[in-house]
């Protein structure tokens, strides 16, 4: 029976063999790239139709940023065992892309380069007009989007007219073609006006839309005096020319829409204006006929005649009112008047009043002794005596030659 090792034991062995095997040393493997794990190393499978094989890189020297998902690189390392996994794995000292992977490195480059120089700078794109006198479009003559486009411009706004050149919009010679037509479309606006121009095609691959990468057109893009909206592919597929253009749409259709107004839009805009130009209209003729009353008011108030009716009635409003002010007055003073004769008349009864009394007080006569003692009623006058009878304003000496007596009924 053989003797049993262990695993650790077994490991070693394996490392060992992989270390003497200059086959597993220096090698140069090719696959696609899958599993990306971008950390503190760099970990990703590679794998071709049939077969995968664990990868890793501990040197930082290496460029992992070419390192794209789905891309196939050429990798240069050694075989090794990992050990604490049990898994064999390419040490990687070197990563260089091929096919479509050194295209993208490629155009990532590009890319990096032009935007350096501002061509993709936000603020040097121009806004598109409104109301464009005329539109270029540069597509194939033979695919539908010449029919596409033009549909949908004259649905949305016939009274522009369409300027067609016809170029290559897919292989090698599409770029330089899609560049002659641009520049005949700019020769041509200087008897036309052409206000955009639309490049255009129906989608396709990323191979097919290479040749919008190309350094060439994006730099011709970027000169147009015109501006130019891209319309070659799907949102997912973004072209260097996409980048450049002053505007970018999916498809043609939408292009088409990005350039034009809407015509039912228009015509909602062209109600209210002439909403808006009647109700100022009417504004302005009920304004100039009050202002037209105004002035036949002034005018006619102006006239001699109605200047005199309106002093006539002036003339009578100040006779009423100074009738009413001397009727005022007048029943004033009278009033004042009866009062006066009331209180005079008062005054006059008091006045006589005390003038009577004062007569009365004035006949009053008293008699007196010539001593000048008052002969008091009871007392006896004799005959023959000398007496003094007074009033109030004279005094008599008199003389009794008799007396009678009164009769009580006299």
């Amino acid at each position: 029976m053989r003797k049993a090792i262990t695993v650790s034991q077994l490991t070693l062995y394996l490392e060992s063999l992989f270390k003497r095997d200059v086959h597993l040393q220096g090698l140069l493997v090719k696959g696609q790239v899958v599993n990306l794990k971008k950390a503190r190393f760099l970990y990703f499978d590679l794998r071709d139709e049939t077969s995968l094989i664990h990868c890793v890189s501990f040197d930082r020297s290496l460029d992992w940023s070419i390192i794209q998902e789905g891309m196939e690189f050429l990798v240069t390392g050694s075989l090794a065992l990992y050990k604490a996994g049990g898994i064999y794995q390419i040490r990687v000292t070197g990563i260089h892309p091929i096919g479509q992977a050194a295209d993208f490195l490629e155009l990532m480059a590009l890319k990096k380069k032009l935007a350096e120089e501002g061509l993709f700078n936000p603020d040097r794109k121009r806004p598109l007009k409104v109301y464009p006198r005329g539109i270029g479009l540069i597509s194939s003559a033979s695919g539908a989007v010449l029919h596409d486009f033009c549909n949908e411009v004259n649905l949305r706004y016939p009274l522009v007219p369409v300027y067609f050149a016809p170029a290559s919009v897919q292989g090698q010679a599409a770029s330089k073609e899609i560049i002659h037509a641009l520049r005949d479309l700019v020769t041509f606006s200087a008897q036309k006006p052409i206000d955009v121009v639309v490049i255009a095609r129906g989608g396709g691959s990323g191979q097919d839309l290479s040749c919008f990468n190309e350094e060439a057109l994006v730099r011709a893009i970027a000169r147009s005096p015109i501006p130019v909206v891209t319309a070659i592919g799907h949102q997912v597929d973004t072209s260097l020319s996409d980048l450049v253009a002053d505007r970018r749409a999916s498809t043609p259709t939408e292009a088409a829409s990005l350039v034009t107004p809407d015509r039912l839009q228009i015509l909602q805009e062209v109600d209210g204006w002439l909403t808006r130009a009647q109700s100022q209209t009417l504004e302005m003729i009920h304004q100039r006929r009050r202002n037209l009353f105004h002035l036949q008011q002034r005018s006619e108030n102006l006239h001699p005649r109605v200047q005199i009716h309106h002093s006539l009635l002036t003339l009578n409003r100040l006779q009423t009112r100074l009738n009413r002010l001397m009727q005022d007055q007048l029943d004033q003073k009278r009033g004042s008047l009866n009062q006066l004769k009331t209180l005079a008349y008062d005054r006059y009864e008091k006045v006589l009043e005390n003038k009577n009394q004062d007569l009365c007080d004035r006949t009053t006569w008293s008699l007196f002794h010539m001593g000048g003692d008052l002969v008091k009623g009871d007392e006896e006058v004799n005959v023959d005596k000398t007496y003094l009878l007074k009033s109030m304003a004279y005094t008599y000496r008199v003389a009794v030659e008799k007396k009678e007596k009164n009769d009580p009924d006299d």
